[in-house]
């Protein structure tokens, strides 16, 4: 969390907002009222607005295992009634399950960095000796070849003097035979040595396929990870990170050639009262179910984005006035007719959508806001309806 803003990760964003979560339960809990009725239910309202930003930046995490279960049983406790220190606790509670995970993925990537350590000094070190291995091979055969060259010298010079007083065939086919046994032993044993190299080598080379196979699917893991990364793993669309990214490229796109670019902000209207009535489960499909209706309404240029909790923005680069109120229409139009249903009772849901255009000296940034005030408009005025800002 020390590191510049620019290099949070985005667990790290994550904690920094549980964080902040908690400073403001604990402030609740430490200034709660004890007595003007209509102070009580102000502060039950915040109480509520945190258990709520609790539960969707829950929603946001992609955590498995004994952590991710355990997430998601706080989610179930904070579709209940809850109070100050009870808020407190769990986001104390969320916090530690997501260092704790966190710590465990790094304890984890950095054992499998420590195995590939040593698995190539131990490869290395057998290298070196197979290489030594080799050298002491590649010389004995040299003595071999000298010997055996000195032995048919010596064949050859016995072979002139045939038939003189100095030739004496029987003595130098003796020395001769004697002399290549000894070579034909070294040469089995050098051929022992051989295969043992080889053997040895082999084991290398199976040492560093199995390694690379591990590298491998590390590399797959972490392109995963980078991927998931800038998905909602709930909903499976982009989530902030991968927002601002392609944000920033559409808006420096939009600056140079000044084509239409429309940004809109999508709410779904009551949700609280849809994880209230019918439960997480309900309400975590009816964010999948409208994240996909979204998705298959825009066009393949387009772009969406889970911004948190229930509320998503789109992104409608190069779209005229026509094919931006089509869009956002069609999508307002598909999501209150979904028949989306819990134990045969339907569940009804429809969206309020607030939209500008970029003009002018706009930034993203401000763009955002306008769309947001819009967004707030659309809600104040009735719901399920469209604001232009």
């Amino acid at each position: 969390m020390a590191k510049p803003a620019n290099s949070d990760t985005e667990r790290t964003q994550h904690l920094i907002r549980l964080l902040q979560l908690y400073e403001r339960a604990v402030t609740l809990q430490a200034t709660r009222p004890r007595a003007q009725q209509a102070q009580v239910t102000l502060d039950q309202d915040q109480i509520r607005r945190v258990a709520d930003e609790l539960q969707n930046l829950i929603t946001e995490l992609d955590i498995d295992g004994q952590a991710g279960s355990q997430l998601l049983d706080i989610r179930r406790q904070l579709l209940t009634d809850v109070s100050p220190a009870t808020v407190v606790s769990l986001t104390l509670t969320a916090l530690r399950l997501i260092l704790d995970a966190t710590h465990a993925e790094r304890l984890a990537s950095q054992q499998f960095l420590a195995q590939v350590n040593d698995d190539l000094v131990s490869i290395s070190q057998q290298n070196t000796r197979a290489f030594d291995h080799a050298t002491q091979l590649r010389m004995a055969h040299q003595s071999v070849d000298q010997r055996l060259d000195r032995t048919i010298t010596d064949i050859e010079h016995e072979l002139s003097l045939k038939g003189t007083s100095e030739s004496n065939p029987e003595a130098a086919l003796t020395r001769a035979l004697d002399a290549l046994n000894v070579i034909a032993k070294e040469n089995d044993a050098l051929k022992t040595r051989e295969q043992a190299l080889e053997e040895q080598l082999s084991h290398n080379q199976n040492q560093l396929s199995t390694l690379a196979e591990h590298t491998m699917d590390q590399r797959r893991h972490v392109g995963d990870q980078e991927r998931k990364r800038l998905l909602d793993p709930l909903t499976r669309v982009y989530n902030r990170a991968a927002l601002n990214d392609r944000l920033e490229h559409e808006f420096r796109l939009w600056k140079k050639y000044q084509r239409p670019f429309c940004l809109a902000v999508i709410d779904i209207d009551h949700f609280k009262q849809v994880n209230q009535q019918f439960g997480y489960e309900v309400g975590d499909k009816a964010l999948k179910i409208v994240a996909r209706t979204i998705y298959q309404c825009l066009r393949d240029t387009d772009f969406i984005a889970r911004f948190g909790g229930e509320e998503f923005v789109i992104l409608l680069p190069d779209a005229n006035d026509d094919t931006r109120t089509e869009i956002l229409a069609n999508i307002s139009h598909t999501i209150r007719k979904l028949p989306l249903k819990f134990k045969n009772e339907r569940v009804a849901i429809t969206v309020s959508i607030g939209a500008t255009l970029f003009s002018g000296q706009d930034t993203p940034t401000p763009v955002l806001e306008r769309a947001d005030q819009a967004l707030y408009q659309a809600k104040n005025s009735g719901r399920n309806q469209i604001i232009w800002c």
